[in-house]
């Protein structure tokens, strides 16, 4: 674990005791902040495990000095697994910062259309699932990417190695969406409903076992892109 948040800490570019940016209590009280909060509190209801005081004190930190990205729906998800490795509230906050800088172009302040997963990784289901196009961009962002897979891996192991491969490198995350895809349409039973259903199938799709994140990873990483 020790090796893993080296690494994690080195990919995210995270300095230890890093300050905090100063929190105002007047902000507590805004219809901004209690509009997220209700969202955050939903959200904690799945995860109950998860102290809700830490988690509302570092996203109100966020939300408050990021104000162009505010609390969305599933973020949990990675503060979550960011906290399997990362345990004091400065890196924590700052590596949160950080991804939802990187993940904001798939959430959902990009328009409709836009296409942000490139064509090769809808390649993987396209003579497989008749969908449209913009679909499979929005469902693949928000199910996979804008969570950054934490309801895809369902296990410590599982996310954390998913993590350790989407965090190494510029287009990792393509890379992973599509050999999840290619993984997932050998499993799925796609007969006898329609092309909507088959991709929230495939995009539903659940990774317990480290065999089979191992799996992923290795096609993830032989994909060649030109």
């Amino acid at each position: 674990m020790l090796l893993r948040e080296h690494q994690w800490r080195k990919r995210l570019r995270l300095k230890r005791h890093r300050l905090l940016p100063k929190m105002y209590q007047r902000y507590d009280k805004t219809p901004v902040w209690a509009a997220q909060l209700h969202v955050l509190d939903q959200d904690l209801k799945r995860m109950p495990y998860m102290n809700r005081t830490n988690v509302i004190r570092l996203v109100q930190r966020h939300a408050a000095t990021v104000p162009w990205h505010p609390y969305t729906q599933g973020h949990l998800y990675i503060i979550r697994t960011m906290a399997f490795v990362l345990h004091d509230e400065s890196s924590l906050f700052w590596g949160y910062t950080r991804i939802c800088r990187q993940l904001y172009p798939y959430g959902p302040d990009t328009v409709w259309g836009s296409r942000v997963v490139p064509d090769w990784v809808y390649d993987a289901i396209v003579d497989k699932v008749d969908v449209c196009r913009d679909l499979f961009d929005v469902v693949i962002r928000f199910r996979w990417i804008y969570i950054l897979f934490g309801q895809t891996f369902t296990t410590p192991s599982t996310i954390c190695t998913a993590w350790d491969y989407v965090l190494s490198g510029t287009g990792c995350i393509h890379r992973l969406c599509h050999a999840l895809l290619l993984y997932a349409v050998d499993r799925v039973d796609r007969d006898a409903i329609c092309a909507i259903q088959q991709l929230s199938l495939l995009a539903s799709i659940q990774i317990d076992s480290d065999a089979d994140v191992a799996e992923i990873i290795a096609q993830a990483q032989a994909i060649k892109v030109q």
